[in-house]
């Protein structure tokens, strides 16, 4: 076999183990919650000798993070796209509330895993997560920033509207996995309409 074959197939095993042990991670958490999560339970899970998980993931908070990357990766995928749509401010704003609250309503499972040991951690883990957060941030901002163009938001710090929403939304996801909102309430349309009746200019 050719050195380039060999090494594309085991590119793919890599990949291939890799994924298989963030399933088995995200069995775990869900399970056990974060305090029950441990490097040699994701091993028996994955049915994985425990230095196999040490060859991908140098510790189990780099695991966690690389988890909550993998759960947030298409919610950012979508929200990114809603904000280079082009479309008008209100479209933009109702689609990103309602990508948002329909992708973490598919992970609630694990968003209450993560709630019920809530927890900072610090250094290297802060590091792994902020370009995350700065993407999420990032199309916030775009879909502010495009509101205030059209004057439908007012002339100020783009920076506090966009935290402002995205408050919204992580209020509403918090709320919603502690079972204190009913189910047939539409989070996307009350942070929609939440958000508006607190910036938005009189002619909307």
């Amino acid at each position: 076999m050719p050195p380039s074959q060999r090494t594309a197939r085991q590119e793919r095993e890599r990949a291939r183990h890799r994924a298989e042990i963030l399933a088995a991670a995200r069995a775990v958490v869900t399970e056990r919650g974060v305090s029950g999560f441990t490097i040699e339970e994701v091993a028996r899970t994955a049915e994985f000798a425990v230095g196999s998980i040490y060859r991908h993931f140098s510790s189990k908070d780099e695991l966690l993070d690389e988890l909550v990357g993998e759960m947030a990766e298409p919610l950012f995928a979508e929200v990114e796209a809603v904000a280079a749509s082009g479309a008008p401010f209100l479209e933009q704003l109702e689609r990103f509330a309602a990508s948002a609250s329909a992708s973490l309503g598919e992970e609630m499972p694990l968003i209450r895993a993560f709630l019920a040991h809530p927890q900072e951690r610090p250094g290297e883990s802060a590091q792994r997560l902020a370009p995350l957060r700065m993407r999420y941030f990032g199309a916030a901002l775009s879909i502010v920033r495009a509101g205030q163009a059209e004057g439908a938001l007012p002339e100020g710090s783009s920076d506090v509207y966009a935290v402002a929403l995205i408050g919204l939304l992580s209020a509403f996801t918090k709320w919603q996995a502690f079972g204190v909102l009913p189910p047939q309430v539409d989070a996307g349309a009350e942070v929609v309409r939440l958000f508006l009746h607190g910036v938005a200019t009189p002619k909307l």
